[in-house]
C-alpha cells in the first residue's frame, strides 16, 4: 500500500498497519534556490522514508516580495531568521500593500520548487505546502507592529489583511493545482501571548477560514499548525482541516482532551523538538510510548511539535524512525 493510501485509511478511521511519521527542518541557503530546495527536500524524504512531506520553505518567503529585508545568517547556527527592514513601519504603510505576482520573487520560487518536488515524488507520497496565516504574515512584515496598529489604526490593518489574504489564497490554490494533497497552515498568532480569544476570533479567524476554504474542495490532507505556548485551542477545533499540529507536552491541550474535542481530527506531532535537538533518545522514546498509549496508534501521525532546528542530525532522525517502525510492528502484531 502506498503512503497516500495509508494516510487516507488513517483519516477514515480504518485499520492502518504500523505507525505513520514525518519530520521537517530548515535548509539554510539551499532554501533560497528552488531546484536545490526541491532536491534536498526529496533526498531528506527518501533517506528517512517519510509518510508525507511537509514543504520546507524559507520561513520568510511570504513577506519578502512586499519589500522586507531579512537576515538568515543565524539559521545555520541553530537560530532563526530576522527581519532587518520591515515593509510596514507606519500605520499608513498597510494601505501601500498590493497583490503579488505568483510568477515572480519568493512566491514564484516556492511554487516552482513545489512543482519540482511533486515531479520527483510522482504522487506516491502526499506533499503539503507550508502556508502562513494572513495575520502571521502581517506580524512578520511589520516587525510585530501589527498588534499596535490594530489598536491605533484598525482600518489600515484590515486593508492590509485583505490584500495579504487574497494573495495567500491564490498561493495556496496554486500549490494545490500543482498537485499538493493539501496545505500545512501555520499560525504563530493563536496564543494568549499574542492575542486574546476575542481578538483572535475578530482579527484572525475570518482570514484563516478564507484561506482554508479556498482549498477545501480540492484537497484531502490539510494540517493546522498552532505555534507557541498557551495556544487558543478552542478557537480552532472547528477549522476545516484533517489534522492539527502543536507543541504536544509543552502546552495544553493534552492528548486526551484533543481526542475528545476535535471530532475525528488527527494529531500530527507528539515529539518535543528540544529532545530531538539534544539527541536525547530516551526522552524521544518516552514521547513515542506515551503517544501510542494515549492514542492506541489511531488518529496519529508522529512528528516534531515544530520545525527541527538546524543543524539537524539525520542519523539521529533515522534512529527515531527505526524506533517508530519497531513500535508500530509490535502494535500491529
Amino acid at each position: 500500500m502506498d503512503k497516500a493510501s495509508r494516510i487516507k485509511d488513517l483519516l477514515n478511521a480504518k485499520a492502518c498497519e504500523g505507525l505513520l511519521y514525518s519530520f521537517w527542518t530548515h535548509f539554510p541557503t539551499v532554501d533560497l534556490d528552488a531546484k536545490s530546495l526541491a532536491e534536498t527536500s526529496y533526498s531528506f524524504y527518501k533517506e528517512l522514508n517519510l509518510d508525507f512531506i511537509k514543504s520546507m520553505p524559507n520561513g520568510m518567503y511570504s513577506i519578502m516580495d512586499w519589500g522586507c529585508e531579512c537576515d538568515f545568517s543565524q539559521i545555520a547556527r541553530g537560530g532563526i531568521a530576522k527581519v532587518i527592514r520591515a515593509a510596514v513601519e507606519k500605520p499608513e504603510d498597510w494601505n501601500k500593500l498590493q497583490e503579488l505576482d505568483l510568477e515572480k520573487g519568493s512566491l514564484g520560487r516556492e511554487l516552482f520548487s513545489l512543482k519540482l518536488l511533486l515531479q520527483y515524488v510522482h504522487e506516491t507520497t502526499p506533499v503539503i505546502a507550508t502556508v502562513f496565516s494572513p495575520m502571521t504574515t502581517a506580524y512578520k512584515l511589520s516587525g510585530g507592529k501589527v498588534l499596535e496598529h490594530l489598536h491605533t489604526h484598525p482600518e489600515y490593518v484590515l486593508n492590509g489583511l485583505r490584500i495579504i489574504t487574497e494573495t495567500t489564497c491564490r498561493f495556496a490554490k496554486r500549490a494545490v493545482e500543482l498537485g499538493c494533497a493539501g496545505i500545512f497552515f501555520a499560525t504563530q498568532m493563536c496564543t494568549e501571548e499574542m492575542m486574546t480569544l476575542a481578538g483572535y476570533e475578530e482579527h484572525c479567524l475570518p482570514y484563516d477560514l478564507s484561506v482554508l476554504q479556498a482549498v477545501r474542495r480540492d484537497t484531502w490532507f490539510n494540517v493546522a499548525h498552532l505555534h507557541g505556548n498557551r495556544i487558543l485551542f478552542d478557537a480552532v477545533t472547528h477549522y476545516p482541516v484533517e489534522g492539527i499540529s502543536w507543541h504536544v507536552w509543552e502546552t495544553p491541550p493534552g492528548v486526551s482532551e484533543f481526542l475528545e474535542k476535535t471530532n475525528g481530527k488527527i494529531i500530527v506531532g507528539g515529539f518535543q523538538r528540544a529532545n530531538i535537538s539534544k539527541k536525547d533518545l530516551p526522552a524521544v522514546i518516552d514521547d513515542l510510548d506515551n503517544m501510542v498509549r494515549l492514542t492506541k496508534g489511531s488518529r496519529l501521525i508522529l512528528a516534531p511539535g515544530c520545525t527541527v532546528r538546524h543543524p539537524c542530525d539525520r542519523n539521529f532522525l533515522k534512529m527515531i524512525a527505526a524506533k517508530i517502525r519497531a513500535r508500530g510492528h509490535n502494535l500491529s502484531a
